[in-house]
């Protein structure tokens, strides 16, 4: 008798993480490091991933599943990446191209923005839904909220600032025209008791810490609401080695981009883990 033999593996989402993109290539490589550092962490927070070997007959007991022992896996938790900005493609090729390669059927996505300006409330659910046009039932898509939604960015930001207990901190943020826009750093300020400032926006950096200076503050300490480092960040750090120097009474601090924390990834694999 000729038994057939069949291997049924568990489905599993593939992983995209959406950032906003950059000129700036050191952008584009920490993006690409951050996915890999993702992608090894939720190998930590699910290290056996059962595989099920599907009829194994016997003449005694019949057909049964079985569980088969842990194995190297073949399914190596894709965490991908993708920008709206700065890539050949626009957004929703890229998506294409990563399903077709990746031939999954589920696609779990983080939009790796820290507010809800244009970029998330328009530009990425119109890429989003030209790829699930294009890509019919193919492929299943999960949008989880953005970035900035999430309160832990508080948690991060806090220890940053418990090293400096003195000083006042000042959320700086890059800034959106649309006044919702700027909800999420606004609330992460206040959760902090922060004051806040925007790179694009008033009131900007040099005018808060002149405002804090005028009540009093010795120390400052400026907390960048960036993922990365890049443009902008060198910028910031030249205008903070400005102020120090014009006023020199005044402890100036900057802190890293958001994605320079050691427990970021982690953070994130547990996002999308859930």
């Amino acid at each position: 008798m000729k038994l057939n033999v069949f291997l049924i593996k568990t489905l599993n989402p593939a992983y995209l993480l959406v950032a906003h993109g950059s000129r700036d290539p050191r952008s584009q490589v920490a993006l690409t490091r951050l996915g890999y550092q993702v992608s090894q962490c939720l190998e930590s927070l699910s290290p056996v991933r059962p595989v099920l070997s599907g009829y194994k007959p016997t003449m005694e007991t019949g057909p049964t599943l079985t569980l088969l022992p842990p194995q190297p896996p073949d399914y190596a938790y894709p965490v991908q990446t993708a920008t709206l900005e700065g890539h050949p493609q626009p957004l929703h090729q890229q998506i294409m191209a990563l399903v077709q390669a990746l031939n999954c059927t589920t696609l779990r996505l983080l939009p790796l923005f820290l507010q809800a300006g244009v970029h998330v409330q328009e530009d990425l659910p119109r890429e989003i839904a030209l790829a699930q046009a294009a890509l019919g039932s193919v492929c299943d898509f999960d949008c989880l909220p953005y970035l900035g939604h999430d309160t832990f960015l508080e948690s991060l930001l806090r220890q940053a600032g418990e090293r400096y207990p003195q000083a006042q901190p000042i959320l700086l943020a890059h800034g959106s025209r649309r006044a919702d826009g700027n909800l999420a750093p606004q609330q992460r300020a206040q959760a902090l008791q922060a004051k806040v400032a925007y790179w694009s926006l008033a009131p900007n950096l040099t005018t808060v810490v002149e405002a804090s200076i005028q009540n009093g503050s010795e120390e400052v300490l400026i907390l960048p609401y960036f993922l990365f480092s890049g443009g902008i960040t060198d910028q910031l750090a030249s205008q903070v080695a400005h102020l120090q120097h014009q006023y020199p009474q005044v402890r100036f601090h900057l802190g890293n981009p958001l994605a320079h924390h050691p427990h970021f990834a982690f953070l994130l694999a547990q996002l999308l883990h859930l």
